[in-house]
């Protein structure tokens, strides 16, 4: 006495997955073949800015063709500041203190404020940076990568681990 299912379903049973392997890979076959023009493709990206003081207000305005939503960082420097930590002595305590934020790309702008007021007049550094791995939506972390190995451009640096950010700066004297 057999016991089972009859031959002809166990056939269909047989054909049905048979076809359902072949129709996954295609679909696989098909992702292949797009994701590597969608997301291995390195992406030019530029970015520019001005800075300018209204007083002792420091404007940043800038531009940059990063998609809308990229956070982008921002770093003022007084140049007392820069010797103080590059000094060898301890930290002098009447040195200004780095101003730091950030700022969100929206339609291809950017806009960041810095008080100056306590400063003493002086050379000072503005620096901008995009870091794609850094507190990025995930859809930027998608286009640039994990560190950043699908961002390319003339104001790309690369550090000593291999991970790539958009870096501009601009200098200005402090009256």
């Amino acid at each position: 006495m057999r016991i089972g299912l009859p031959r002809l379903p166990a056939l269909l049973l047989i054909i049905g997955a048979v076809v359902l392997l072949a129709l996954a890979g295609l679909v696989l076959g098909a992702i292949a073949l797009i994701a590597p023009s969608t997301f291995s493709a390195k992406t030019t990206a530029t970015m520019a800015f001005k800075a300018t003081l209204d007083g002792r207000l420091l404007n940043i305005d800038g531009t940059s063709d990063l998609p809308d939503g990229a956070i982008l960082s921002w770093v003022v420097a007084h140049e007392l500041t820069t010797k103080d930590i590059n000094g060898p002595g301890p930290h002098d305590p009447s040195v200004p203190d780095l101003k730091s934020g950030a700022a969100v790309l929206n339609d291809g702008h950017f806009h960041a404020e810095s008080d100056l007021r306590a400063w003493p007049p002086g050379n000072v550094e503005i620096t901008i940076q995009f870091i794609p791995w850094v507190g990025q939506p995930p859809a930027i972390v998608a286009r640039f990568g994990e560190a950043g190995e699908r961002l390319d451009g003339p104001d790309v640096h690369t550090d000593s681990g291999d991970e790539r950010e958009l870096m501009v700066w601009s200098a200005l004297v402090l009256p």
